[in-house]
């Protein structure tokens, strides 16, 4: 309840500053949320541009995988031709692809080169049959038979079809074709020797494989040196007749390459490795595939540029690669001026809000001392129409104080032994229902007269009704809380604490129950507080009637000043709100308090 009283007209307190402070706290904790949302929504988009970078790592990855982690063992044996050998395949720990380098020591070349020469006897019967078959296609070239010569080279070539000789005396024996016919000065077509030296020939129940395929597919059973002779004359060949090896030579040069270290790699993830690949292993098969981070990094920064995700000054930085380290795990960092930017700015409106906000507290404060002065001169014209219900106050809670002194004091005798039966609880409890009678006489003077100025602040509806509860013995009332601590109003707390005491103080008179059970509860389509309590009811007739100045409900001698329900509804008129009865019945009263100012927070 707001009075008036001399320590106000001296001005000797200083509780006007409350708001002010709490109101300046207030804005400043809303500046300071503002500054760290700002502040996070900076960091989440630096870590959304940062998942989108790995995103797109990760897409570019997916095309690598579409392209090279799909080949099978079988598959890439068939069509080697057409795959370029910058990748390798690794099979339960043995490298697979490309073919990989297992040369003998001793070199055949020569022998069997003597053989096809005719300078030593042929090792075997289907040797001398090549030899025989190659000496008539020489003499189908002599006779110039086009007839006969076609009849010597298709059974020359069903010959390597039907039998397959050792890889070197096949590369020979094709070498050996082409020789014979350039000495004939007859050279075979381009696109035959391509065939022999490349492509192979497709039969339909074998392949003939070619040149490079016999090199690449069965060096095992050559030696270095022979494999060296052996590309030296297919070169040659190929550029008498303008032939572009092309993709073979890499396949060559693979040969010679050091073989990536294979990394230890967990099955369907993918993983870098500083040496510039891209591991990755399913099931048993691990592929190896060039990845050189930085360039393939700048290409996507660059798209993600000309997309719009990234600013031109945007700087992407992949840290140093020292283990193999999962794609999911890259350490990426982005270099953003305009995130800088952004930040600066934060902090130079965090500062200038923080500036305005003490300059208006100043001022706020020079504004309200000011109004202060011109309220005290107020009140002092008021001082003399109190006059009277200060005496009243004076003469009555004098008396009162003394009648609850002695209270305590016979309480005390009756610890000590001494009878004095049930005296002490009744001073006490009678002296209480005075003090209670001339407050609200008090407060309904002053309301009547116009004289309160209500001090309205933000608080917890739940905590308000817990602070007004602990005033009553804990035997005499029980309160279910169907509300929580989220539900606020902004009201005079000392007013709105009156009202729920004037409730509960008739709750408890008017109960014919061992002690007065309430429940509170919210009804948010109306924005009112639904008090419910257990007495005995009130007329439907009556419901108006108990709103009126000194009317008391007749049921039960109870006592009081009939000014209860007619100060608590002056009080919520006062607060733009309503007091009012909502269901009534011998099981009790539901009491709807409706306030203008009443949210649920989410905080």
């Amino acid at each position: 309840m707001t009075s008036i009283n001399k320590s106000k007209l001296k001005g000797d307190n200083h509780y006007w500053l409350l708001p002010i402070i709490m109101g300046s706290v207030f804005f400043l904790f809303l500046i300071l949320s503002e500054y760290w949302q700002g502040r996070e929504q900076l960091n989440n988009n630096k870590v959304l541009l940062v998942d989108s970078v790995r995103k797109n790592i990760s897409l570019d990855i997916s095309r690598l995988q579409h392209l090279y982690f799909s080949f099978d063992t079988q598959k890439v044996f068939e069509s080697w031709k057409n795959i370029k050998p910058d990748f390798y395949i690794i099979e339960k720990g043995l490298q697979i692809f490309p073919f990989p380098l297992q040369v003998q020591e001793e070199s055949s070349w020569k022998k069997h080169a003597d053989i096809f020469e005719g300078k030593s006897e042929p090792l075997d019967e289907l040797t001398r049959e090549r030899i025989g078959i190659i000496e008539q296609l020489a003499n189908s070239l002599k006779q110039n038979d086009e007839t006969v010569l076609r009849q010597a080279f298709l059974r020359y070539q069903w010959h390597k079809e039907s039998f397959r000789l050792l890889p070197l005396s096949e590369m020979l024996s094709d070498l050996k074709v082409i020789a014979i016919a350039e000495e004939q000065s007859k050279p075979l077509s381009r696109q035959i020797v391509r065939l022999m030296l490349l492509d192979g020939f497709e039969r339909n129940t074998h392949r003939v494989a070619s040149f490079i395929e016999l090199l690449l597919q069965s060096h095992s059973n050559l030696s270095k040196q022979d494999i060296l002779q052996a590309y030296k004359t297919l070169s040659k060949v190929a550029e008498n007749y303008n032939i572009e090896l092309g993709l073979y030579s890499k396949y060559y040069d693979k040969l010679w390459e050091t073989i990536p270290q294979n990394p230890v790699v967990e099955e369907d993830i993918h993983i870098l490795t500083p040496d510039g690949y891209l591991a990755y292993q399913e099931g048993q098969t691990q592929w190896l595939v060039p990845y050189p981070i930085e360039v393939r990094l700048t290409r996507i920064i660059d798209d993600m540029k000309q997309r719009g995700v990234l600013r031109g000054g945007d700087k992407v930085i992949i840290s140093n690669l020292i283990d193999p380290t999962a794609v999911d795990n890259l350490s990426i960092h982005l270099n953003s001026p305009e995130w800088q930017r952004s930040w600066y700015y934060l902090n130079i409106y965090l500062v200038g809000k923080l500036i305005m906000l003490a300059f208006l507290t100043g001022l706020m404060l020079w504004s309200v001392r000011q109004l202060k002065q011109r309220e005290r001169q107020r009140l002092e014209q008021l001082t003399m129409r109190e006059k009277f219900l200060n005496l009243v106050s004076h003469e009555l809670k004098t008396p009162l104080a003394s009648i609850r002194l002695m209270s305590e004091t016979l309480q005390k005798r009756l610890n000590r032994g001494m009878d004095t039966k049930d005296y002490p609880e009744r001073i006490l409890k009678e002296s209480d229902n005075l003090w209670f009678m001339v407050d609200n006489l008090l407060s309904f003077n002053r309301i009547k007269q116009g004289m309160v100025a209500l001090d309205k602040e933000n608080m917890s509806v739940k905590s308000l009704m817990q602070k007004v509860v602990s005033c009553f013995p804990d035997d005499s009332i029980y309160v279910d809380y169907q509300i929580s601590h989220c539900l606020f109003i902004k009201a005079d707390a000392l007013m709105i604490e009156l009202v729920l005491k004037n409730l509960l103080v008739n709750a408890i008179k008017y109960n014919q129950n061992p002690r007065a059970e309430l429940i509170l509860a919210y009804d948010e389509n109306l924005s009112s507080l639904i008090v419910t309590d257990n007495g005995i009811g009130i007329d439907k007739n009556l419901w108006y009637q108990v709103f009126e100045d000194f009317y008391r409900v007749g049921q039960l001698n109870a006592g009081g000043s009939g000014l209860g329900l007619a100060l608590s509804k002056a009080i919520m008129k006062l607060h733009h709100g309503d007091l009012s009865i909502r269901a009534s019945s011998s099981k009790g009263t539901e009491w709807q308090l409706t306030l203008s100012e009443m949210w649920e927070s989410n905080e």
